[in-house]
């Protein structure tokens, strides 16, 4: 069989069975007999999945930051510490924004040795000084601390991405008084006046990078300022939560991404719990989705102050829905 030249599925099945392809651990494609099309074709008909960049696992074995970290050994050479959002993906936080995921974003690598940089296609490298304390080891591999990697994602040329990334480790369990207390360790760092705005803002409570920047936007658009999600009791007594919402104006905004939120069953789920808090209760409910907050048809900042404005208005009106204040006193 004539392994360079695989394109389709039957092909795969004797792949397999020739044992060509390790089924149980990661591999770097440079350490198999079969070439970068066949292997995409693996890919693509779901037999094999992507790791990091170069490196492919079967699809049926399971994801565990063990094998992200044993994916990172055949790339990352010895003495080399994993970074930045590579960092955060080898300790199991997702930060990447929509549409991010639909790529193998490249490796963050930097070594300590002074001139240590990592030449390899997809990589993000370079030197970076830090000290012992923090780098821990995963299974063979050098990464920096959850703490440390919150500092750094903060440090972001982008504001908002830096901050949402950040927060992300902190729901994660980063405590948010260890990052305030460490932002003095970067005095005079690139881009830490940007992390030091904006570290008293983090905040564990939002559940996603796109909710993260929908708050982090309103504060820098207008005030009231928003709390993340706000609690809402519905029928029998269930407790809802709002993404982010002010309660003195009984006004939220949730995020619709599509991961959870574009499928019929989610759709009518959202339609049928926003109508029983609206007709029911003070809140007032607006919804944002990706095309509202990023891309060139973003019209998130010019909306809300009119939302806002339309919230103070009809206030008295919400607020004479009387079935809500006897919910209030069951």
């Amino acid at each position: 069989m004539d392994v360079t030249s695989l394109h389709v599925d039957p092909a795969t099945q004797a792949l397999r069975r020739d044992g060509l392809l390790p089924h149980d651990r990661p591999f770097s494609a440079r350490d198999v007999p079969v070439n970068p099309q066949a292997l995409a074709e693996l890919v693509r008909q779901g037999h094999l999945r992507r790791v990091v960049r170069g490196v492919f696992v079967a699809s049926g074995v399971r994801d565990t930051l063990g094998l992200r970290a044993r994916a990172l050994s055949l790339v990352v050479p010895a003495g080399a510490v994993i970074t930045d959002r590579t960092a955060a993906w080898l300790h199991g936080v997702d930060v990447l924004l929509p549409g991010e995921h639909e790529e193998v974003p490249p490796l963050q690598v930097f070594d300590r040795k002074r001139g240590g940089r990592m030449r390899r296609p997809g990589t993000a490298s370079g030197q970076r000084m830090m000290p012992d304390s923090d780098v821990v080891m995963i299974d063979g591999v050098q990464v920096t601390t959850p703490l440390r990697t919150a500092l750094d994602l903060g440090r972001n040329r982008n504001a908002e991405r830096g901050f949402a990334q950040s927060e992300a480790m902190v729901r994660a369990g980063v405590d948010r008084e260890d990052v305030a207390k460490a932002v003095d360790r970067f005095r005079g760092y690139r881009w830490v006046r940007q992390l030091r705005s904006f570290v008293g803002l983090l905040d564990p409570r939002p559940q996603s990078i796109p909710e993260s920047i929908l708050r982090f936007r309103w504060h820098r658009i207008c005030a009231p300022y928003p709390e993340p999600q706000r609690p809402v009791t519905g029928p029998e007594h269930q407790v809802w939560a709002l993404d982010v919402g002010v309660d003195e104006l009984f006004f939220a905004v949730e995020y619709d991404g599509r991961e959870f939120h574009d499928s019929d069953h989610a759709k009518a789920h959202d339609a049928d719990r926003r109508e029983w808090i609206e007709e029911n209760t003070p809140w007032t409910i607006k919804v944002v989705r990706q095309e509202n907050l990023f891309g060139p048809t973003a019209d998130f900042d010019v909306s809300l102050p009119r939302w806002l404005r339309e919230a103070r208005g009809s206030l008295g009106q919400r607020l004479g829905r009387r079935r809500w204040y006897d919910q209030i006193g069951d």
